[in-house]
């Protein structure tokens, strides 16, 4: 598995955490929110590393029900 899959299997991994944390069913609407400047793609997320550190900040809304 790539770095990048692996990040993208970890986000997913906590969003469904959260969820069942909450009585959630699944998070709708996710988007990137580094520096809180939203950032859509249904493939994409933002990222950004510094010398010792990389961020990423992601949003959804938390959904119970189907």
């Amino acid at each position: 598995m790539s770095g990048d899959n692996a990040r993208r299997g970890r986000f997913i991994v906590a969003f469904k955490e959260k969820a069942e944390s909450v009585g959630a069913d699944h998070v709708d609407g996710i988007v990137s929110n580094y520096k809180k400047m939203e950032y859509s793609s249904p493939t994409e997320y933002e990222c950004h590393v510094g010398g010792v550190v990389a961020g990423v900040a992601l949003k959804g809304t938390l959904v119970k029900g189907k």
